[in-house]
């Protein structure tokens, strides 16, 4: 079992297989193809004279718009990571067209591949989606939805970070204020929201005796330990050191 930052996308020319993913087995057959997401534990079980394809590619969210970055939350996210050849097949005609090009390359052979990579790419959002009930564009109420989920995100892989409002507007391509009324949306201010993840980071923390309180603040986003006892304290009721001593006390009997 192993992970990887970026999408990775294969396609069985021959040959059988099993795909392992999140405690699923997906049986692999000539023409499968399937997707390994970011970040998700997955296994290839290679069968005898098994052949495939494969593409790894990752996004450059500095340089894509909020709709490309949209298109491929969605792929992250998606529930079906298998598809055969016959519920894909512009994905799988594209890659067919790339393997006969590349075996005997014509004269202009780079600048086709350009083309047909680029095509391939953006036929894996359809074939892996295309069990949603509806292919309609996604409505503001949807793509809000994931505007705000990826500032949360982003939010929850940065809390050892300074984070302000700014940055994670920057960070979706949209404005200061947009993102601030998403977060008045779910009925929470941005700099609450912040605070929440915060405290919640550092009581989960806190629930190990042997990490150390300096640890934590470096963990957690705080500067120093007397702001860090005052809002604990405030937010939680109680100090950090007497939360853990609950906590863990309460653990060990």
């Amino acid at each position: 079992m192993h992970k990887h930052s970026f999408f990775e996308v294969c396609y069985v020319v021959q040959g059988r297989g099993v795909y392992l993913e999140a405690g699923m087995s997906y049986s692999l057959e000539p023409g499968s193809i399937f997707m390994s997401r970011p970040e998700r534990l997955h296994q290839i079980q290679y069968g005898r004279d098994m052949i495939m394809l494969f593409v790894g590619f990752d996004v450059d969210k500095k340089n894509c718009t909020a709709n490309s970055l949209m298109i491929y939350d969605i792929l992250k996210n998606t529930g079906h990571v298998l598809v055969h050849a016959n519920s894909a097949s512009y994905t799988a005609y594209v890659w067919k067209a790339l393997w006969e090009q590349a075996s005997d390359p014509p004269l202009h052979f780079n600048s086709i591949l350009n083309q047909l990579s680029l095509a391939l790419l953006c036929s894996f959002h359809q074939s892996f989606t295309i069990r949603q009930k509806s292919r309609a564009p996604l409505r503001d109420r949807e793509f809000s939805n994931c505007l705000i989920d990826q500032a949360k995100q982003f939010i929850q892989d940065n809390l050892s970070q300074d984070i302000s409002v700014e940055d994670i507007a920057n960070y979706l391509y949209i404005s200061r204020r947009h993102l601030t009324r998403l977060f008045m949306e779910e009925g929470i201010s941005f700099t609450s929201y912040l605070l929440e993840k915060r405290i919640e980071r550092a009581c989960e923390l806190l629930h190990n005796k042997h990490i150390l309180i300096k640890d934590i603040l470096e963990s957690t986003g705080f500067h120093s330990v007397h702001y860090f006892t005052r809002i604990f304290t405030r937010e939680v009721g109680i100090t950090p050191a007497r939360y853990r001593d609950r906590v863990t006390n309460t653990y060990s009997r």
